[in-house]
């Protein structure tokens, strides 16, 4: 599956990536533990609909396959998102539109009716139908199905909450159990990082928004050090300076602490002020 992956077209886009990921995961998911016959078969993605009147696309399938298990087609539609509360929201996090991506342009609550109302319903719509029969999928039975992936970031300033109590506070859209992380502004950061000056950092450009981190020698069972791809908190904080003075926007970085060589904590950093602006 990993060299599969590898073969993709790069890109930037963790949407895409996603995807990517997804289509690998079907094309290699086993029936059985024989892993003789794959269970998902027929599988098509991106089927974009156009409407009968204007030509225009109204919206599009991300996947359509068949689950030879169930014995009946599936349309899924998928999402990886990340979403910082608003600082001047902190009492309300139960609002979805409080929650906000870190370009400012992405909202939760516009995303989950995008994805609900919109997206999920396409097959129950006319040209939809007629798209899913014209690939010789059965409409009247299809399925629907969401994969939604990603973390939720709370102001730094609610780190020392406990988590159960954070995951309360979630609006009830959301599973409970979803990964969460803290947000704060470069400002804020002497103080923060003055508490973490042993543990270890890793800069993500965005494509490595979704991955799951370790270090590379206790992933390989070697004695505990880290991999040179990490930073200590000095170099993290003068990285940070320069990515954010010339991108201005939030960077995502992941912090290791040293009894533990897996990832201990998503972090977005944002430069001073950007709370200002949203």
């Amino acid at each position: 599956m990993a060299s599969q992956l590898q073969n993709e077209p790069h890109s930037n886009r963790i949407g895409i990536l996603f995807e990517q990921a997804f289509s690998c995961y079907l094309s290699h998911e086993p029936l059985a533990l024989t892993r003789a016959i794959c269970r998902f078969d027929q599988i098509q993605s991106r089927i974009q609909v156009q409407s009968k009147t204007t030509g225009k696309t109204i919206g599009e399938f991300d996947f359509l396959f068949i689950d030879t298990l169930e014995k009946r087609p599936v349309h899924a539609e998928l999402a990886v998102k990340f979403f910082l509360l608003k600082r001047p929201a902190m009492s309300n996090p139960e609002v979805m539109a409080n929650w906000i991506g870190p370009n400012q342009r992405d909202r939760l609550d516009l995303k989950y009716e995008k994805l609900f109302i919109q997206q999920l319903q396409l097959a129950t719509t006319p040209e939809g139908r007629q798209k899913v029969e014209q690939l010789s999928f059965e409409a009247a039975r299809i399925q629907q199905q969401y994969h939604v992936k990603g973390v939720l970031f709370y102001p730094i300033e609610k780190a020392g909450t406990e988590i159960n109590q954070l995951r309360s506070t979630l609006p009830n859209t959301i599973n409970p159990q979803c990964s969460l992380g803290f947000w704060l502004e470069m400002d804020q950061a002497p103080a923060f990082f003055a508490g973490k000056a042993h543990w270890r950092w890793r800069l993500l450009r965005r494509r490595e928004w979704i991955y799951q981190w370790e270090t590379a020698s206790l992933a390989t069972g070697a004695a505990a050090d880290y991999s040179p791809q990490t930073l200590s908190t000095g170099a993290l904080e003068q990285a940070l300076h320069q990515q954010l003075l010339q991108f201005k926007t939030p960077v995502q970085i992941v912090g290791f602490a040293k009894e533990d060589g897996y990832e201990a904590q998503r972090y977005f950093v944002a430069p001073t002020g950007w709370s200002e602006t949203t």
